[in-house]
């Protein structure tokens, strides 16, 4: 027999001998919970089995939650700063300075050096030879937004044993607005201008989905306005759609001088009725109203037939001339309020009849122990 002090080649064509313990990305990140495999969970819809059922709706709502409330501070940061673009900086500034945010994020280390908060170069997806050479470009702004969802799953293990996020004293009511349409519309541009009061004519399609924040005064109430923008095109529906659940209003939005996208209001409705809650709050909007009424395709006319069609309130707008884009929002804002305090007042109504009907019963209950008693 041939000695040979060569290792033997196993049935993989892999050399013999101790077999090195792979490394997950996770542990070469520095992370304490494996990324990866809860991504997988919750991909594969058995992360309920570890963590309770329910579960991953909880997480949404608290990621969703989380992302608008960083990237709210981080924007004001980035604002003082004079700058108009948020940067990792500002993110670590904007965790800083917030008590609740600090304390819920302690273990948290923005990279520095990096374009992103605390993403361990490891766990990005590799850069092809043609994403190197691809150049830089405007439609690609919602990049930062997009790569945002790694940062939050870097704070899954830290925010799934927070509490649920309370309620903060700076506002009465927290309202979620949806912007819906077909791509082109005027969608960002609506919301630019009722944000921050401006308004740019040059176009930037929308990836995937974006949001603003703006706190208004309403019949003696603040209410905190969480809006979001969602993209109209094809290809980002399933992004979209999912944000149409949690929605407490939705402004379904066309061009007044392009009739294939009030047409496809009906489509977008139908969307609403698959996705969203029964009672979310719509109202019809029709954009781009300052352009010359020779370019005008549908009719002022038509589309309140439409609004009256499905029961819900009309308002031709101009983001550019900021026609109505103020009236817009309040309107279906306080309409949103109206309902919350609605049912709030019926649930409380309901436990004082409830607690009534219990004094009632017990005390008819006493009064028959007192009789039985005194025969």
């Amino acid at each position: 027999m041939e000695a040979s002090g060569k290792a033997k080649k196993g049935a993989g064509g892999r050399r013999g001998g101790e077999k090195k313990k792979s490394v997950s990305r996770s542990v070469k990140a520095g992370l304490q919970f494996p990324v990866g495999r809860i991504a997988r969970y919750l991909k594969n819809g058995r992360y309920s089995q570890r963590v309770g059922t329910g579960a991953p709706v909880y997480l949404a709502a608290v990621m969703e939650y989380l992302a608008a409330e960083v990237l709210e501070l981080a924007g004001n940061a980035a604002r003082d700063n004079k700058k108009n673009r948020i940067i990792p900086r500002h993110v670590l500034l904007a965790i800083r300075n917030d008590e609740e945010l600090g304390k819920l994020l302690a273990g948290v280390t923005i990279a520095s050096g990096g374009v992103l908060p605390n993403i361990n170069p490891v766990l990005l997806p590799k850069k092809t030879d043609k994403a190197l050479k691809e150049p830089k470009s405007p439609s690609k702004a919602g990049y930062f937004q997009g790569r945002f969802v790694f940062f939050l799953i870097d704070l899954i293990g830290i925010v799934m044993a927070a509490p649920p996020a309370r309620a903060r004293a700076d506002y009465d009511y927290l309202i979620k607005l949806l912007l819906i349409g077909d791509s082109g519309v005027g969608k960002s541009c609506l919301l630019l201008r009722f944000s921050d009061g401006s308004f740019t004519t040059s176009f930037i399609t929308t990836i995937g989905i974006d949001f603003k924040i703006r706190t208004i005064e309403l019949d003696g109430k603040r209410i905190k306005l969480q809006i979001w923008d969602t993209a109209g095109q094809e290809r980002f529906r399933t992004i979209t759609t999912a944000y149409y659940r949690g929605a407490m209003g939705i402004l379904l939005v066309y061009d007044v001088t392009d009739e294939s996208s009030f047409n496809n209001i009906r489509n977008w409705i139908r969307n609403i009725e698959q996705h969203a809650s029964d009672n979310v709050n719509k109202i019809l909007v029709g954009n781009k109203a300052d352009m010359d009424e020779s370019k005008r395709a549908v009719p002022k006319s038509k589309g309140q037939a439409l609004a009256d069609e499905y029961g819900i309130k009309f308002f031709e707008t101009s983001a550019k001339t900021n026609l109505n884009v103020e009236e817009v929002f309040f309107s279906i804002a306080r309409d949103i309020k109206q309902r919350l305090s609605d049912t709030d007042s019926k649930a409380e109504s309901s436990t004082i009849k409830i607690n009534q009907q219990d004094q009632g019963a017990n005390a008819g209950q006493a009064a028959q122990k007192s009789s039985c008693c005194g025969s």
